[in-house]
């Protein structure tokens, strides 16, 4: 029994840490971390999707950026897939979408904890981005692999 539960934790870490479809990424600061969710907004009446900042090792919980969840992604950030390297307060965020009949992947980055985002880039088809521990580094890479 304690054999197949072991197996079981780390088969879902290693689908974990090799996972281009993250909604949670480690901040560059120690207790920090960045999710992307989707939400109910009572007073809005409409979905949201949202970016929170998660500090002092998960007391402290702020809705950085939220968007109408049916909005156009072509012209404004929709949270889905989140990263993070080293630089403190600088935020990825890869999002796919439905163009013209094809697939598109789309990269935006914000440098103040998640709150305003700039595109960076749009790439036909499915692309992967992946963060590491290093200062402005993001690797882009073809379908599901680097």
């Amino acid at each position: 029994m304690k054999r197949t539960f072991f197996i079981l934790i780390l088969a879902f870490l290693y689908a974990d840490l090799f996972s281009q479809s993250r909604n949670v990424a480690r901040g560059a600061v120690p207790g920090e971390l960045y999710l992307t969710s989707v939400w109910y907004g009572i007073y809005y009446n409409t979905l949201q999707g949202a970016v929170y900042h998660i500090t002092e090792n998960g007391k402290k919980l702020t809705i950085q950026y939220d968007v109408d969840y049916f909005g156009n992604p072509e012209q404004i950030m929709m949270p889905q897939y989140i990263l993070a390297d080293a630089t403190p307060g600088v935020v990825y965020n890869k999002q796919t979408y439905f163009k013209n009949s094809y697939t598109y992947t789309a990269l935006w980055v914000s440098f103040d904890y998640g709150k305003n985002w700039v595109f960076r880039e749009e790439n036909i088809g499915t692309k992967g981005y992946f963060s590491y521990n290093v200062e402005g580094l993001i690797y882009r890479g073809g379908g599901r692999g680097i």
